[in-house]
């Protein structure tokens, strides 16, 4: 293909490749010449960006333009979109190659060869039964609700604290007294300043 027909083709294939554009095209070749403002009824955009993508569309040959007075006019070309199938319908007939086909398909011998015998002959009514016979896990709120089957360890220092204090008759009838904090043997010493004179 030619430099000039391959520049052809890739701005005819870009200008296509918007869906707002291909929109265009069909309304044009539906309806023939209409005007821009016309042409811009359907589509929510504003007219400076349907006139940005009617630019598009003269740059690839694909509308002309024509102004009559104020009103400017759009037909479609039908030129590139012709030069564009031309070059399509070299693939439209194109198969893989036998060499490829069969390396395919030798893929997935092997790969239907690795699965085991057991999976592959049993059905999938049976596959799904086992799957429904299985116990299904606890959900959490289960298992937190659950008593726990250990009992809990508590620490020396809270069990001391936690237990009862033993009964008198344990004690010899005489209830144990309190112990008292400490008090300091030193006498206290008033400061020089507190002292009052001697008279």
């Amino acid at each position: 293909m030619a430099t000039r027909d391959a520049e052809a083709l890739d701005r005819t294939l870009a200008a296509l490749a918007d869906p707002t554009r291909r929109a265009m095209v069909e309304r044009l070749a539906k309806n023939g010449r209409m005007a821009i403002s016309d042409l811009a009824t359907p589509f929510p955009m504003s007219l400076p960006a349907v006139l940005k993508h009617v630019g598009v569309l003269t740059e690839a040959g694909l509308v002309s333009r024509i102004k009559v007075g104020r009103t400017v006019y759009c037909h479609l070309l039908s030129a590139p979109i012709r030069a564009s199938l031309v070059w399509l319908r070299k693939y439209e007939d194109y198969q893989l190659p036998a060499d490829v086909t069969s390396k395919t398909s030798q893929k997935a011998a092997k790969k239907a060869a690795r699965k085991t015998p057991e999976k592959a002959a049993a059905p999938a009514s049976k596959k799904r039964a086992a799957a429904k016979s299985e116990p299904k896990p606890a959900p959490r709120a289960a298992r937190r609700a659950q008593p726990a089957s250990k009992a809990k360890v508590v620490p020396a220092r809270r069990a001391k604290a936690a237990s009862p204090a033993p009964a008198a008759s344990q004690r010899g009838g005489r209830p144990t007294p309190r112990p008292q904090p400490r008090r300091s043997t030193k006498a206290a010493v008033t400061p020089a300043s507190r002292r009052r004179p001697r008279r």
